[in-house]
């Protein structure tokens, strides 16, 4: 949670990549779901987050990575 959140502030790429059921996908929907929507704070100083994500293998390539943005 901490790398993505940094991540997503900071403006740099992240690629999370793990076995099935590792939570990736559940890490960035509480991140998603939770920045710009918090009553703390210091989380409201952050803005609401949007995310796109892709379901890839190792067949993907760049170029299909790069038609989700």
């Amino acid at each position: 949670m901490y790398t993505c959140f940094v991540c997503v502030n900071t403006r740099l790429p992240l690629l999370i990549i793990g076995s099935p059921g590792s939570s990736k996908s559940l890490s960035l929907r509480l991140l998603t779901k939770n920045l710009g929507k918090s009553e703390d704070p210091y989380i409201k100083e952050f803005k609401a987050l949007r995310s796109f994500a892709i379901q890839g293998s190792e067949n993907t390539m760049s170029r299909d990575i790069k038609e989700v943005f």
